[in-house]
């Protein structure tokens, strides 16, 4: 297990022969998203700019299908 500690020099783990060290990084606002440009983040990103969900009443699950299946322009337009 490597542990970090705010405002202190990384940790060092042993493990057998090996020593790991933890580098610490500043967290960045998108730390929680798996890419900014994979199609799901983006679609998620116009769903909530767009204010989907209150104005068609459907789901981000839906809206995504909908997207996938070529059937979102009938639906909005």
């Amino acid at each position: 297990m490597i542990i970090h500690r705010v405002g202190h020099p990384p940790l060092e783990i042993r493990r057998g022969d090996r020593v790991m060290t933890n580098q610490p990084r500043p967290c960045r606002e998108d730390d929680g998203y798996a890419h900014p440009e994979d199609p799901v983040d983006r679609l998620g990103r116009l769903f909530v700019v767009l204010r989907i969900r209150d104005r068609y009443g459907i789901t981000f699950a839906r809206y995504v299908e909908l997207v996938r299946l070529g059937e979102w322009g009938n639906v909005a337009g």
